[in-house]
C-alpha cells in the first residue's frame, strides 16, 4: 500500500502496528527483520488485551482504518484511505 501512495499524502497517514507477542522480544526482532515503516507498539496480555476487544480483532494480521475520531471508517481499502485525507 505504501508504493501507491505520493510522499504528500503518506505525511497524512499513519501506518500502526500492534504486535500481541508474548514477548517484547520477539516483538522487538521481528521488527528488526522486516524494517516496516510506520509507528509500532505492543501490547501485554496477547489475545485478552483490550485494544483487541475495543476493535473486535479476532484474527491477526488485522486491517482496518479508523478515522481521527479513532472510528472504524472501513476495511483497508486504499480508496477509502484516500478518501479520509483528500
Amino acid at each position: 500500500m505504501h508504493a501507491k501512495l505520493t510522499e504528500k499524502q503518506l505525511k497524512k497517514i499513519v501506518f500502526l502496528y500492534i504486535s500481541i507477542d508474548q514477548t517484547p522480544e520477539v516483538w522487538k526482532n521481528a521488527l528488526e527483520k522486516l524494517q516496516l515503516p510506520g509507528e509500532h507498539g505492543h501490547v501485554s496480555g496477547a489475545w485478552n488485551a483490550q485494544i483487541l476487544r475495543k476493535f473486535s480483532i479476532n484474527g491477526i494480521p488485522r486491517y482496518m482504518i479508523i478515522d481521527k475520531t479513532g472510528k472504524i471508517v472501513a476495511p483497508d481499502t486504499l480508496t477509502e484511505l484516500l478518501k479520509l485525507i483528500e
